[in-house]
């Protein structure tokens, strides 16, 4: 029998799988006609001359269980088989009917390939980009050569530059931080706590914000907005207090992804700086 998962799927997310699977068969600057094999592999099906692998079927499973694969039974493997091979009919036959001719969908396709691939580049900077060794200096540099100092601070997190300055003109004049914060702040986590962010060691947040917090004085608030890769902030520091630093095995995770989300920045900046953009036309 097929469980909840595999029908919610059929109900749900039929159409979004499909925009995924044909994404998947598209090249990076194909014209929306052009389809590619999977890579030689072991096969588990064959549909009308279209190989379905056991690289494919493993990375389908992984997405509709939402990374827990051992949840299903033999069966509901078998049945997720047969959704990949329905797929797959169907492409073909939305091929068969011109429907790969629209330029939106066409459009569609191209940037679910491109979330794929850069979600697949995000997951090999936290495994390959970034080594032990630097994620253990890391950890000493912002967890126990700085003093173990734990910082009480609320912030208010905007899109842009421009925002910040005018809710820090605001506050100066005498709005209440809080209510800016649940009012403006896209940080809904905080925002809902007047921007409160708790106690924190100064190394378990992004290098600007951290250089910023170690800077100020309990009660100060930024005299500038602060930007992140999160975008603009700004900060008041409530208070301070002696902490022993976290277990480094307790760390280490967030740690690596920080420095792989920060490397992914740096790397972008530089992709910038060497390619030619050209925006020809506004939106």
């Amino acid at each position: 029998m097929i469980t909840d998962v595999i029908r919610t799927f059929y109900e749900k997310y039929y159409s979004l799988a499909m925009g995924v699977a044909l994404a998947l068969g598209l090249t990076a600057c194909g014209n929306g006609n052009d389809q590619t094999e999977p890579a030689a592999s072991e096969p588990l099906a064959t549909v009308n001359g279209h190989t379905i692998t056991q690289e494919q079927y493993e990375a389908y499973l992984e997405q509709r269980t939402q990374g827990q694969p051992e949840r299903l039974t033999p069966e509901e493997r078998e049945a997720l088989l047969q959704v990949l091979v329905d797929l797959t009919l169907l492409a073909g036959e939305a091929e068969n009917q011109g429907l790969l001719e629209d330029p939106k969908l066409i459009g569609q396709l191209q940037n679910i390939r491109n979330e794929v691939l850069t979600r697949r580049l995000v997951e090999w900077m936290e495994a390959e980009g970034v080594s032990d060794e630097e994620v253990r200096a890391a950890y000493e540099e912002r967890f126990v050569e700085e003093g173990a100092l734990e910082y009480k601070a609320s912030h208010i997190l905007v899109e842009d530059e421009e925002t910040a300055r005018e809710l820090l003109a605001q506050i100066e004049e005498g709005a209440n931080f809080a209510a800016v914060a649940e009012e403006h702040s896209l940080d809904p986590g905080s925002a809902r706590n007047g921007g409160d962010l708790g106690w924190f060691p100064s190394g378990a947040m992004v290098d600007s914000f951290s250089a910023a917090v170690r800077a100020m004085e309990p009660g100060q608030m930024t005299e500038e907005p602060i930007e992140t890769q999160f975008g603009w902030h700004i900060i008041l520091l409530e208070d301070t207090r002696e902490a022993r630093p976290p277990e480094f095995a307790d760390v280490q995770d967030g740690i690596r992804q920080m420095l792989a989300q920060e490397r992914l920045e740096q790397r972008l900046e530089e992709l910038r700086e060497q390619v030619d953009i050209d925006i020809q036309a506004q939106p």
